[in-house]
């Protein structure tokens, strides 16, 4: 009797379409890429932001502290102090971060207007005047200063009040109810105003500065720094695509590779093809798929084994009684075993026999 056959049915395996991987690939870096540019933009956005508020500050504060020295300074010199005479100062105490000045008598009118908006546009003028020239003698204290302004012109009113200044400047913060501004100044566009008082108990305003300050945006030497900057970081978008493109370019056609011999030794596998090995790969994980698939291969070849041994076992077992049962048949056919009840009872006994060995399978 021969071994026992099977059939058995195979399905195509679906192929791996490297463009498809591709897609993925890139579209997954490119959203990590994104993410991280975000991120990025966040945080300068958020650091700029603050350095523009401590660059306003530090114009503010640095621009009153001169002020309030040179006053100082020419009081001692015996300087009686009007706002003729304060409009010069004015001048002298400005550095090129200052874009202009407002300066306004106690009765909040406008007497002066200097310079530009932080956008560049010139502040109107108001009646011009002459001020009156004044030499104030300032003993420096090591302080590093920016750039003083170039000569601009000064407007000023003809009505200036002659109240007197012996002491003081303070500051007030932006937010604070302020006097109307000329056009096209905004109240965004002043970083804070210093009160010029006629006594020291500072009781008697003589009149307010308000200073207008050039952000880092519109500062000649911050906004070359950020432009450059801007520059790179525009530079960096097109550059981190083009390296999402080859990263996963690269990235797909190694993955294509290996999986597609993972693939081809499945079939094989499926096939009957216990022979097909995988190569090992150089990263962690496809080496272990391939050892799985080698691994895997090897117990069903062994499992393949100790199917056909058992099948030429039984074999081998039902072809006994079967061989006995043929002979005893053809024997009688021919003539040879006389058909009688011995006969009978023989074929019987290897019948049941046959029955036992089939019940036991």
């Amino acid at each position: 009797m021969s071994a026992l056959a099977t059939t058995r049915t195979v399905k195509p395996a679906k192929t791996v379409h490297r463009r498809s991987l591709f897609l993925r690939l890139f579209l997954s870096i490119l959203a990590i890429t994104v993410l991280i540019l975000m991120v990025q933009s966040i945080v300068v956005i958020s650091m700029f932001n603050r350095q523009s508020e401590e660059f306003e500050r530090d114009v503010f504060e640095r621009f009153a502290r001169r002020l309030q020295d040179t006053l100082d300074t020419g009081s001692r010199q015996g300087i009686l102090w009007d706002l003729s005479l304060v409009e010069p100062v004015l001048k002298n105490t400005s550095d090129d971060r200052i874009s202009g000045l407002i300066l306004y008598d106690s009765g909040g009118n406008t007497v002066l207007t200097f310079g530009k908006t932080p956008k560049g546009v010139v502040l109107p003028s108001v009646e011009a005047q002459p001020a009156q020239p004044i030499t104030v003698k300032i003993t420096t204290t090591g302080e590093s200063d920016y750039t003083p302004l170039p000569e601009q012109p000064w407007f000023v009113s003809p009505t200036i009040s002659k109240v007197y200044v012996n002491t003081g400047v303070t500051s007030l913060e932006r937010g604070v109810v302020m006097a109307r501004y000329p056009e096209p100044v905004r109240e965004q566009d002043v970083v804070g105003r210093v009160i010029l008082y006629a006594d020291e108990q500072r009781t008697k305003v003589l009149g307010s500065v308000d200073v207008l300050s050039f952000s880092p945006m519109t500062y000649q030497l911050t906004a070359l720094l950020i432009q450059r900057m801007l520059s790179t970081f525009s530079i960096t978008i097109p550059i981190a695509l083009l390296i999402a493109l080859l990263g996963s370019h690269l990235i797909s056609r190694w993955v294509f590779r290996n999986t597609k011999r993972v693939a081809q030794a499945l079939e094989a596998i499926s096939a009957g093809d216990y022979t097909n090995t995988v190569a090992h790969s150089s990263l962690r994980e496809f080496a272990r798929i391939s050892d799985s698939v080698q691994e895997l291969a090897g117990k069903l070849k062994s499992h393949e084994s100790m199917r056909q041994q058992w099948l030429r076992s039984i074999a081998h077992d039902l072809n006994t009684p079967v061989t006995a049962l043929k002979l005893s048949i053809e024997g009688a056919l021919d003539g040879v075993l006389p058909v009688d009840t011995r006969l009978l009872e023989r074929l019987k006994k290897e019948n049941d026999e046959l029955e036992r060995r089939v019940a036991s399978v």
